[in-house]
């Protein structure tokens, strides 16, 4: 029976709410909660059924930032700074909002985020703490810059 009920929710949202949501991939008033990586945070994204949006990962499109479990100590230190930069950057917003959302490799959210109408991801490359994504070259190497 939890079956049936589980299946009847999940046609009723792909009927009613997708296709909502595929021609308008941008949600306001959006709730940050907390990055674990510059790329990485956790939102809640409002009308939508909490299994959905509720505390969900996004990775911030169009960047690449130094990991927190880098491969030497500057990398770590950077990380840091940068994670501490993003999550005081989106605490502090009066407007999160998500842009352009769409499916990574692994299945998970990739969207741009705009804090107060600023571009997250501009934001951490002019300050230093993320590159540009290039598939061309890969992931760039923290340590030896």
């Amino acid at each position: 029976m939890k079956l049936y009920r589980l299946l009847f929710f999940l046609g009723f949202f792909l009927a009613t709410a997708l296709p909502a949501i595929a021609t308008d991939l941008h949600f306001h008033n959006v709730t940050f909660h907390r990055c674990y990586h510059a790329h990485s945070c956790f939102v809640s994204i409002p009308n939508l059924p909490k299994i959905f949006g509720d505390v969900i990962l996004i990775r911030i499109a169009g960047i690449e930032t130094p990991e927190i479990l880098g491969k030497c100590d500057k990398e770590k230190e950077l990380a840091n700074k940068a994670r501490n930069f993003v999550n005081t950057v989106l605490e502090n917003a009066r407007e999160i909002e998500l842009y352009d959302l769409e499916r990574g490799e692994h299945f998970n959210l990739i969207a741009r985020i705009m804090a107060n109408g600023e571009n997250v991801s501009k934001l951490l490359i002019d300050k230093k703490f993320a590159l540009p994504a290039n598939e061309k070259t890969g992931k760039p190497n923290w340590c030896s810059s």
